[in-house]
């Protein structure tokens, strides 16, 4: 089951580096992505991708991302790492 959960991740995955460490990332972090589909997975990781891109950084190989659980956070905070100064007062 694991194999052909990794293997539709990485047939929709753009950022295709480290297949085996891949397969060992999905295979420990199993329970946590609980209901995802691999197509949804590997969407979400290359709009994260994309977004670092964007920013210029450089994304991270996906067998980090899903390590990290990056999976759990959305697009939309990808910026929540910059600084926000109170101009206010």
């Amino acid at each position: 089951e694991i194999l052909a959960y990794t293997k539709s991740f990485w047939d929709a995955c753009n950022n295709k580096q480290y297949y085996p460490r891949v397969i060992k990332a999905l295979g420990d972090h199993w329970e946590a992505l609980g209901e995802r589909t691999a197509t949804d997975l590997a969407a979400s990781y290359n709009a994260y991708c994309s977004s670092q891109s964007d920013n210029g950084l450089t994304p991270p190989h996906p067998n980090s991302w899903i390590c990290s659980h990056g999976f759990l956070n959305s697009t939309e905070d990808s910026n929540a790492r910059a600084t926000h100064y109170d101009v206010d007062g």
